[in-house]
């Protein structure tokens, strides 16, 4: 038998014009969706220019007032200050003064008082009439030594002498620590903090140096009585601290008994020296520890970072006085 070879179909006219009317079916359903999306933005456009425009008026008019005002030119230098201070300031410092903010918050609202606003107003103006005082000799000085007024602004300044005077020892201390530490001058360029070891006087349990802080004294040696502290009261040896050391330490200065979440602040304490070699501030125990800024200084009102420290048996942290 002879095999018969396949006659290709011949697509008839109507076929193909069947496929041209579907394609321009396609083509026609096409432009009907472009269309009607083009619609739609034209009237989305119509409807919020107007409003753009308005409210690119309005801030213009608002950065015009800002400018005639002095803003801008004071959000400019301000930058330029921010900028400086990250250029030039370290990680360490940073972290000082994260430290030292609340300080420095009721430092300014001490000094903003209205009565000590008033000395300084009284202040001012005697410095501005100090060309038409009498000069005082020893005489006068004794005569008005005895006025009740001047006497107690004696003791005030003898007071505030001292508190200078035990600033003054600290920072020398703190740059004393610093110089030891590390022999490079201070970088403007960001590098990592620097732990700065604490070279300090060794005092056993229960001596304290002469005007120094108050030492642990009995409670203390009755739970290890070979523990030693640096002049501030810092436990030498982290290794030796226990939950009852720190119970006996927090009663002989004072602080009552430790609660459970004090106990645990301790505890993240010690973890976050362990893990980085340095005693945490109260930023790194925010951070590193997990415990707010806000529950440190409710847990441990008076210098959180160097109480928690203390009483952790760790040595003090950088930047604390």
């Amino acid at each position: 038998m002879t095999a018969h070879a396949s006659v290709p179909t011949v697509p008839t006219t109507d076929d193909r014009l069947a496929a041209i009317e579907a394609r321009l079916d396609r083509i026609t359903h096409s432009l009907d969706v472009l269309t009607t999306a083009e619609a739609k933005r034209a009237e989305f456009i119509d409807e919020m220019w107007p409003l753009v425009c308005r409210a690119g008026i309005a801030a213009a008019h608002q950065l015009d007032t800002l400018e005639s005002e002095g803003w801008l030119d004071t959000a400019r230098a301000a930058g330029r200050i921010v900028q400086t201070l990250l250029q030039h300031t370290s990680n360490e410092e940073i972290d000082e003064l994260a430290d030292s903010v609340l300080s420095i918050k009721d430092a300014v609202r001490a000094m903003t008082q209205p009565e000590v606003v008033a000395i300084f107003e009284e202040a001012g103006e005697v410095l501005q009439d100090a060309d038409h005082l009498e000069p005082v000799g020893p005489t006068g000085l004794l005569r008005a030594s005895s006025d009740a007024d001047v006497q107690r602004g004696l003791a005030v300044l003898l007071e505030l002498l001292k508190h200078a005077g035990q600033a003054t020892r600290e920072v020398s201390h703190r740059k004393t620590e610093r110089a030891r530490g590390t022999r490079r001058a201070p970088s403007a360029v960001r590098r990592a903090p620097i732990a700065v070891p604490q070279v300090q006087a060794v005092a056993h349990v229960g001596v304290a140096p002469p005007g120094g802080p108050p030492l642990p004294g009995d409670q203390t040696t009755a739970v290890d009585a070979d523990a030693t502290f640096t002049g501030d009261g810092f436990l030498t040896d982290a290794e030796r601290w226990t939950e009852p050391l720190a119970s006996a330490m927090a009663a002989d200065l004072g602080l009552g008994a430790i609660s459970s979440r004090q106990m645990d602040v301790l505890h993240a304490a010690r973890k976050v020296f362990f893990d980085t070699g340095a005693s945490p501030n109260i930023r790194r125990l925010s951070v590193r520890g997990g415990v707010p800024v806000r529950e440190l200084y409710q847990l441990f009102p008076q210098a959180p970072g160097k109480t928690v420290a203390r009483l952790a048996g760790l040595p003090k942290p950088a930047g604390c006085v």
